[in-house]
């Protein structure tokens, strides 16, 4: 565990329930004042006028960080240490003061945040777009994701006070290192105290797991079970071995009583057989072997005889082996139950320590009094309770957009934009990242109330260091959507045009969305017979229906051949990727073809633009082709995302790429809005993107962006990809070429659709 901060550094760094809610900078420290020229001069709208300030806070789960918040970015990243390794080096930042002309860079990543907002009632709750941004006074605050302090050195560059690194920033919205007396809560939990008593249960158990004399013990016991279970296997293949034995003794016998049977046929004497009504050797050897053996008991002495001698033989096998067997479970019952009690203490450790820990993160987050700007405090224990997790994931509101906006409503400051970044290597080889690891390896699992243990060791999500992200959807929606952000105009999602979070927002603007929804797709026809359709999907479209948008592409194929039968689409395409698809006009035709992309004979290849140049971040291999495998799972505390997974969750996931060109690309501002300072200049300079193309073994969730981006993939995000990379224009990713067996005729057809970009 990380060591703690000191007494007075945590009061500080407390977000107390009885905040201050003056407005006075002079009395909050975190504020950071935001020069008036900056929306003036360094930052302007394209036509030259002074840059206008949102009048909703954007949608944090998808959206374009507005440029005052990514001008605040840039001057909280100038104060970050630097971040150094092969391919990812701090270009943007090259007289960053921090840089002491050290070669050390960070040992783990972090997500950062600012949160720039306008005090003494400035903020989306009452301005418009035609309020003068000369007269906001606007402010930014600071934070970073995560319950311990900030330092991300590997022990490469000691500081005296690690503490001083940590000011500044917003502080926790519960601190479980802070003495408890600071909280008038009323009861005597203490985090640290509990802390230690699961800790100490760790220590035993891991005492017990490496004290010797229990392991020469457990090792004796395993030894003699293995043995006393092969002697009882020995002498159960005996037994069955002196079976089979005895039997080819019968055979044997019967066989030559048979023959002896042919010779006296063959001696004449069949004739007086048939007279005494006996069957004749052919009867006999036509009988089945328990048919035979019954009537060589009844006609032959000797037969019966050597039946008696196998009979006692098998007896006497029985009896040996009961008496072994009886033998044997008796040691083998005292060296289990000797197993069992060796274990017992270790199993009761455990259980304790898990029932202790869940106990701990209930207690842990009752204490996290969330705000709102109406002054309502939920928990998250009571945000979570009515969502399908059912209890808060590890980590829940230690967040960086959590610890803002809980510090922004405590002081009544009202927000304006917010952005948050990765700084550092990414979680893939990130030594101790607390992001994404918890302070006491433990996550509680709704279904079963239970706890499960995080490890970054068999499953990561990729993140790339000063990129932009949106606030995560496992730990934050919740608690945004449900609580922190009712009240605050907050832009409805871009994506569905959904529910908007604020209160008051106007059916004007519901009626805007509910146009835009309904908005007419054309379709572009690639190909079609008496049998299917290909049709090439523009980008941001659906390829299905989904809870808040109806029309799609199947609602447009279905519109145009109502007389269709069957689910028509034969596989889907991610609402941001363009390029073909394939539709059955029968239910027959639709099995025919779904048959291929299950046997996996479909031949499939993607066109994608990656921002950045392949073969350098790929350690300058120079190859031109290769191929990535790395199995995906669902990441379900940031649905929709999909993560690396090495365990068993994890499904295949294979796909070949191939490098055509290199192209020159200037970066352009997404949003149309101009950002003139020095950083945004240089970013301004060419850059390099590459383009490949994809060929799919597998067709899992997002498994192309994911190929892309990973560090153990290619390594570079595909240009657009809002969720592993940054926003652009469009997604520069699509499906540009298909060949198939044709279900009807038989022969292989290829369908093309050229490149968009």
């Amino acid at each position: 565990m990380a060591a703690l901060t000191t007494s007075d550094h945590k009061a500080d760094r407390q977000e107390g329930s009885d905040s201050d809610n003056s407005n006075d900078e002079e009395e909050d420290p975190l504020l950071t004042r935001i020069p008036d020229g900056v929306l003036t001069t360094t930052l302007r709208e394209t036509d030259g006028s002074p840059l206008k300030l949102p009048t909703k806070l954007a949608y944090p789960f998808w959206y374009d960080p507005h440029p005052i918040a990514k001008w605040a970015a840039d001057r909280l990243k100038e104060e970050l240490p630097p971040y150094h390794d092969g391919n990812h080096g701090d270009d943007n930042y090259e007289n960053n003061d921090n840089d002491k002309g050290t070669s050390a860079t960070i040992a783990s990543g972090k997500m950062y945040g600012v949160l720039v907002v306008g005090i003494h009632g400035s903020g989306p709750t009452d301005r418009d777009n035609n309020s003068d941004n000369s007269q906001q006074q606007l402010r930014y605050l600071k934070a970073y994701s995560g319950a311990l302090l900030r330092p991300q050195y590997g022990g490469n560059i000691p500081t005296d006070d690690n503490t001083a690194m940590d000011a500044g920033f917003c502080p926790l919205v519960y601190d479980r290192f802070q003495d408890d007396d600071k909280y008038d809560d009323g009861d005597d939990f203490r985090y640290e105290q509990v802390e230690e008593v699961l800790n100490g249960y760790t220590r035993e158990i891991e005492r017990l797991e490496t004290c010797r004399n229990r392991a020469e013990r457990e090792i004796r016991w395993k030894e003699r079970e293995q043995t006393l279970r092969e002697k009882l296997g020995g002498a159960k293949k005996k037994q069955k071995s002196n079976k089979r034995e005895r039997k080819e003794r019968r055979n044997k016998v019967r066989k030559r009583l048979l023959e002896e049977l042919q010779q006296e046929k063959d001696q004449g004497q069949e004739q007086q057989q048939q007279r005494q009504q006996e069957p004749n050797v052919d009867d006999v050897r036509a009988m089945s072997d328990k048919e035979s053996h019954n009537y060589f008991l009844q006609h032959n002495q000797e037969y019966r005889l050597l039946e008696d001698r196998l009979v006692q033989e098998s007896a006497a096998d029985q009896r040996e082996f009961k008496t072994l067997r009886a033998g044997v479970q008796d040691e083998l019952d005292r060296v289990l139950t000797s197993l069992s009690d060796h274990h017992s203490q270790i199993d009761t450790l455990r259980r304790l320590r898990k029932e202790g820990s869940i106990d701990m993160q209930k207690q842990l987050f009752e204490r996290y009094k969330l705000r709102n700007v109406l002054g309502e405090i939920q928990t998250p224990v009571e945000i979570f309770r009515e969502t399908p997790l059912g209890v808060p994931p590890s980590g829940t509101g230690d967040c960086a957009a959590i610890k803002l906006f809980q510090h922004a409503f405590a002081k009544g400051y009202s927000p304006i934009a917010l952005a948050e970044f990765w700084w550092g290597p990414s979680p893939h080889n990130s030594n101790n990242n607390s992001d994404h690891k918890t302070d006491t390896n433990f996550a509680i699992r709704s279904e079963e109330n239970d706890l499960v243990k995080t490890s970054s060791s068999t499953s990561d999500v990729a993140r790339t260091h000063g990129n932009y992200y949106p606030c995560c959807r496992g730990k934050c929606e919740p608690i945004l959507t449900r609580h922190m952000l009712i009240g605050t105009n907050v832009d409805s999602d871009p994506l569905t045009e959904g529910l908007t979070l604020s209160l008051s927002s106007s059916k004007d603007d519901q009626g805007a969305a509910r146009d835009k929804n309904t908005k007419e797709i054309p379709l572009s026809i690639v190909y079609e017979d008496e049998w299917l359709v290909v049709v090439n999907k523009p980008h941001d479209v659906l390829s299905v229906p989904g809870r808040q948008v109806s029309d799609s592409i199947k609602t447009k194929l279905q519109k145009r051949y109502p007389r269709a039968k069957g689910p028509l689409l034969v596989h889907r395409l991610d609402y941001s990727t363009s390029g073909l698809l394939l539709a059955a006009k029968d239910a027959e035709t639709h099995k025919r073809l779904q048959a291929q992309f299950i046997q996996r004979t479909v031949k499939k290849r993607y066109t994608a633009l990656l921002e950045g140049e392949l073969r350098r971040a790929a350690g300058g291999s120079g190859r031109k082709k290769g191929t990535i495998d790395l199995p995906l799972a669902g990441d379900y505390l940031n649905r929709p995302m999909q993560k690396v997974e090495r365990g068993p969750e994890g499904k295949s996931a294979v796909t070949h790429y191939e490098i055509v060109e290199e192209e020159s690309n200037t970066n352009s501002n997404s949003n149309q809005q101009a950002h003139n300072d020095d950083n945004h200049k240089r970013n301004q300079k060419q850059r390099k993107r590459t383009r490949v193309r994809f060929y799919p073994q597998t067709g899992r969730t997002h498994q192309l962006r994911i190929h892309a981006s990973h560090p153990e993939g290619l390594g570079v995000a595909i240009v657009g990809d809002d969720i592993y990379g940054q926003r652009d224009e469009r997604l520069c990713l699509h499906a540009a070429f298909l060949e198939i067996t044709h279900p009807h005729t038989g022969g292989k057809t290829t369908f093309e659709a050229p490149d968009p970009f």
